[in-house]
């Protein structure tokens, strides 16, 4: 028996920098914290889709020559049916919750700027990891 294909999705978490602290974008849907992610499309690298998905969900505009500082280093969070690539930007744009294109319904409600535990205690439990790796890398990890 074929095994299905894993559905590959990608995305970033998104910080902007206020004072010496850091804050974590987070998109709110049904009462948990979401980041800017999505599938990838036909042909679609998971870079640029990352950089589309971030676009449609929060209307930032990311330019990985000047916003992804700390390069194109991934985390991928595996899960049963699919697997999350997720990047790291930075931004100074605030965002803007949009349609999505193909199903014209929105996907979120909201956002919120949020401290790192703040977002690692509200995001989805497998976002966790990503958030904590985010973290290492940005605060001085590698």
């Amino acid at each position: 028996m074929k095994r299905k294909e894993k559905e590959k999705s990608a995305g970033f978490v998104v910080v902007r920098q206020r004072g010496s602290s850091w804050e974590v974008l987070g998109l709110r849907v049904w009462g948990k914290i979401d980041i800017p992610k999505g599938h990838l499309d036909a042909g679609e690298s998971n870079l640029e889709a990352a950089i589309r998905e971030c676009y449609e969900e929060a209307r930032i505009a990311i330019d990985p020559s000047k916003d992804m500082k700390w390069g194109t280093t991934s985390y991928v969070c595996e899960r049963p049916h699919k697997d999350v690539t997720i990047f790291i930007a930075m931004t100074d744009q605030e965002p803007e919750i949009g349609m999505n294109p193909e199903t014209k319904k929105f996907e979120h409600d909201g956002y919120h700027w949020l401290t790192w535990d703040e977002m690692k205690r509200r995001c989805y439990p497998y976002l966790a990891s990503a958030i904590s790796w985010s973290q290492h890398v940005v605060e001085g990890g590698s």
